[in-house]
C-alpha cells in the first residue's frame, strides 16, 4: 500500500509513464494503474478487501452447500492420488485471491497482449520448475498476476499453460534491469517496499533463517540492477508487518512522505518529456456492478459437469447479472470441494457479452481427513473422514465418517448432484451411547443405547442462511 502513496507524488509531477513492469503486490497495483484505474480507486477497492479471508481462504459458511457446512471441524486434509497420499502444495489454495483479481481486471479480461493496456505492463514471476525468472506479457491477466502473487508455501503456485509459477520476488523482486535493457526507457522510477536481509541478533529462530536462506538470491540479484534505476524510493515502512491491514492510512502516507523528496527531480523529467500528463479520468477501469450476458460459457470439465457447475451458480438464461450474486455462486461452486479452480471472466465473443467459467477438478478424488471432538455426552472422539467424489456416477459424492471414542458413531453418504434438480441418496449412520442413571447424584446403573437408520433421500436447498 505503501506504493500508492508514491504514485501520488508521481502524478503530482506531471510525469507520462510509459510502461509498468511489477512483482507480486507491486504486479497487482501496477496493472491497475495500467488499466486505468485512479490512485483513488486503487486505494478505495483494496481497502474493500477482506484481507482476513484472503489469507485464510475460508468460504463463509452462508456460502457453502449444505452438505459441506460440516467440513470446518476437521483440522487436517490429506489427498490419495494413485495410491498415495498428497500432502496440500500451500496453506492457502488461493481461490480468494483469484476471484479478488478477476474483480479488479474484469474491463480488461478481453486483453490478451498487456501492452495494450493503458499503460504498457508487464509482471514477474517464477518458473517453480526451473527457478527462472519469468516476465510475463501477455495471455489471462487474472492468471498472470494469480501467478506473481503466489508467495511459496503461503499460496499454491499459479499454473497458465501446464506449467507452475510462483511469486516473482523469489527471484526478482523489483524488476527494474528489464524496463531499461529490453524495454528501452530512459529513465526508470522504482519503488521498493522489500524487507532487508536480517542481520546476526535478529536471526533468532526457524522462521526467520528459513527467510534468510530463502532471500538470498533474490537479494543477489537486487545488487545487479538497482544501479538502473534513476530515482529508488524507498518508504520507511521495515516496522510494519505483513498483515497490518489496520495502519493502510500510515502506510500510505510514508510511502507518500518519502516520495516528496523525489518530487523536484521528477518535475524537472516532465518537462523535458515536453508536455505534462493529464489526470487520469475515473470509472474507465473500475468493475462493472450489474452487467448484461448474452451467453455464457464453462470450459474445464465435461458437458454434463458444465450443467451441474450452471446449476450451482443458479444460472440458467441471459440477461443482467450482478456482481454480487455471480460472487456468491461462485464461493458456492468452490465451497462444493469439487474443484481446485473457479474462476469468472467477463469477454466479448463473437460479438456477444459472454460470462466465461473455468473450471478445474480436483486432482485427487480420495481424500481423508482428521479432526478431535469432545462434549460431555459422548465424551473425546477422533474424528476420520474418508471422502471420494465420482464414486460410482458423475457428480456423486461418497462420505464415510467415524468417531473413535468410548461412545463410537459412523456415518456414510452416497450424494448424486444433479444441478437444477433436487440430488438424490442415501445415508446410513450408527451410534452407541453408553449414559447413567443416578439417584441422589449417585450412578446406580447404566444404559446401552444403539442407534442405526438408514435413509433415502431427495434434497434440494432454497435457503442457505
Amino acid at each position: 500500500m505503501a506504493q500508492l502513496g508514491a504514485l501520488r507524488v508521481i502524478e503530482q509531477s506531471g510525469i507520462k509513464i510509459d510502461y509498468i513492469s511489477g512483482t507480486s503486490m507491486g504486479a497487482v497495483i501496477g496493472a491497475m494503474y495500467a488499466m486505468g484505474y485512479t490512485v483513488d480507486e486503487i486505494e478505495f477497492y483494496l481497502k474493500k478487501v477482506n484481507w482476513d479471508e484472503l489469507m485464510s481462504n475460508d468460504i463463509p459458511r452462508n456460502r457453502l452447500p449444505y452438505l459441506n457446512k460440516d467440513d470446518e471441524k476437521y483440522l487436517l486434509n490429506i489427498g490419495i492420488k494413485d495410491g498415495k497420499f498428497m500432502l496440500p502444495k500451500a496453506f492457502n489454495y488461493g481461490h480468494y485471491m483469484l476471484k479478488v483479481l478477476s474483480y479488479l481486471t474484469m474491463r480488461s479480461h478481453d486483453v490478451k497482449d498487456f501492452s495494450t493496456l493503458s499503460i504498457p505492463f508487464l509482471c514477474m514471476t517464477t518458473d517453480l520448475e526451473t527457478g527462472q525468472s519469468i516476465a510475463l506479457e501477455s495471455g489471462n491477466l487474472t492468471d498472470a498476476l494469480r501467478a506473481s502473487v503466489a508467495f511459496p508455501s503461503i499460496f499454491a503456485p499459479g499454473e497458465i499453460d501446464g506449467r507452475l509459477y510462483v511469486d516473482g520476488g523469489v527471484r526478482n523482486n523489483l524488476p527494474i534491469a528489464i524496463l531499461k535493457d529490453e524495454k528501452l526507457m530512459d529513465f526508470v522510477i522504482a519503488i521498493d517496499v522489500q524487507g532487508k536481509l536480517y542481520n546476526n541478533e535478529e536471526l533468532d529462530g526457524i522462521i526467520e533463517v528459513l527467510e534468510q536462506v530463502g532471500s538470498f538470491q533474490n537479494a543477489l540479484y537486487f545488487e545487479e540492477q538497482k544501479e538502473k534505476a534513476d530515482v529508488m524510493i524507498r518508504p520507511a515502512i521495515d516496522e510494519f508487518d505483513i498483515d497490518d491491514y489496520q495502519l493502510t492510512d500510515t502506510i500510505i502516507k510514508r510511502g507518500y512522505r518519502e516520495s516528496l523528496l523525489y518530487l523536484e527531480q521528477l518535475r524537472s523529467v516532465a518537462e523535458k518529456q515536453g508536455e505534462i500528463s493529464p489526470a487520469r479520468p475515473s470509472g474507465i477501469a473500475t468493475p462493472l456492478q450489474i452487467f448484461p450476458v448474452d451467453s455464457i460459457f464453462v470450459y474445464g470439465v465435461p458437458e454434463k459437469q458444465a450443467q451441474l457447475a450452471l446449476g450451482k451458480l443458479h444460472l440458467k438464461k441471459v440477461g443482467e447479472y450482478s456482481l454480487e450474486n455471480l460472487d456468491r455462486g461462485i464461493d458456492f461452486l468452490y465451497g462444493s470441494k469439487v474443484y481446485d479452480k473457479a474462476n469468472f471472466q467477463y469477454k466479448t465473443l463473437n460479438n456477444k457479452k459472454t460470462a466465461v467459467f473455468e473450471l478445474r477438478e480436483k486432482s485427487t478424488r480420495h481424500g481423508l481427513r482428521f479432526g478431535l471432538h469432545y462434549d460431555d455426552d459422548f465424551s473425546i472422539a477422533l474424528l476420520t473422514n474418508y471422502t471420494m467424489l465420482n464414486a460410482g456416477l458423475p457428480n456423486s459424492t461418497l462420505k464415510i465418517d467415524f468417531a473413535l471414542s468410548e461412545n463410537p458413531r459412523a456415518s456414510a453418504s452416497w450424494i448424486v448432484e444433479r444441478g437444477f434438480v433436487p440430488s438424490i441418496g442415501i445415508r446410513a449412520t450408527a451410534n452407541r451411547f453408553q449414559p447413567k442413571l443416578y439417584d441422589n447424584l449417585e450412578p446406580i446403573s447404566e444404559i446401552s443405547l444403539f442407534n442405526y437408520n438408514v435413509d433415502l433421500l431427495l434434497q434440494s436447498t432454497n435457503s442457505n442462511n
